[in-house]
């Protein structure tokens, strides 16, 4: 028989039945998972061969916080395999929310940082944490005090990919804000443009696009050029005659997506 487990926390839980092996060499072990089908096993163990239910328990750990997992206990002897009826039970779900206003900004500008936390406490305090692509550990942002009805929030402007945690009563949440380079696009003299690509990091060497915009709403590319050491070049591309509107763009990073594709602002352009 599966037991209803124990000492239920966000990430652990001591998983518990009974075992009557009827006089036959007995041995058990727990199914659990996020389904009925079940996936994980705990190690196999015995119970040896007596007449009478015999508890049986074994603590997991590892588990989700704030998720329903199925568990059911299986036993093995020369008489046949038994199953327990299945026996879901939920994680203790995080003590705070933390969500961003938005799921990427352009580097060098601002998102927000909010939630709430379960107690719906003002005053109390919750310790912000990121963790930077390109660093991989979490280091302290800083600590804000919730407000009216627990709610809290902090302005954050992240260099590059970047995950934010955020810790109260012992309880996490994490979200992760995506990161655009800024793209600049000048108009020129002569039918030139300038391109600029600004980021933590350099994009030398990287190629930019101009594109063009089309009547269904699309963009065409119509030229690719390198980017300097500055992470900057001059273009004169030769474009269609009668009036255009274009932008420069850049592709997503190819070093672990520290960041998205980049757009600039479009221009309208003329060409006699």
């Amino acid at each position: 028989r599966t037991g209803a487990p124990t000492g239920v926390t966000g990430t652990s839980a001591t998983l518990t039945g009974t075992v009557d092996p009827d006089g036959h060499s007995t041995t058990w072990y727990f199914e659990f998972g996020t389904t009925t089908g079940y996936g994980t096993k705990t190690s196999m163990q015995s119970t040896g061969s007596t007449t009478g239910a015999r508890t049986v328990s074994v603590p997991i750990a590892g588990l989700t916080p704030g998720t329903t997992y199925h568990v059911r206990l299986v036993s093995t002897s020369s008489a046949g395999t038994g199953y327990g009826a299945d026996a879901p039970f939920t994680t203790v779900g995080p003590a705070l929310t933390i969500a961003a206003s938005g799921a990427s900004v352009v580097y060098g500008r601002r998102v927000m940082l909010s939630g709430t936390v379960s107690n719906k406490q003002a005053n109390a305090s919750v310790a912000v944490f990121a963790a930077r692509l390109d660093t991989g550990s979490f280091t302290a942002v800083a600590t804000v005090l919730t407000g009216t009805g627990g709610t809290w929030s902090l302005s954050v402007k992240p260099p590059v990919r970047t995950t934010y945690k955020a810790l109260f009563g012992g309880g996490s949440a994490v979200t992760t804000v995506f990161v655009r380079p800024a793209v600049s696009f000048v108009a020129l003299s002569r039918g030139r443009f300038a391109i600029h690509v600004g980021a933590a990091r350099s994009f030398a060497g990287r190629v930019v696009q101009l594109q063009r915009h089309r009547l269904d709403g699309s963009w065409l590319t119509i030229g690719n050029w390198r980017l300097s050491a500055r992470s900057r070049v001059v273009i004169h591309p030769r474009l269609r005659r009668g009036r255009s509107l274009v932008r420069a763009a850049i592709g997503a990073s190819p070093q672990g997506s520290a960041y998205l594709a980049g757009y600039s602002a479009w221009l309208s352009t003329r060409r006699p």
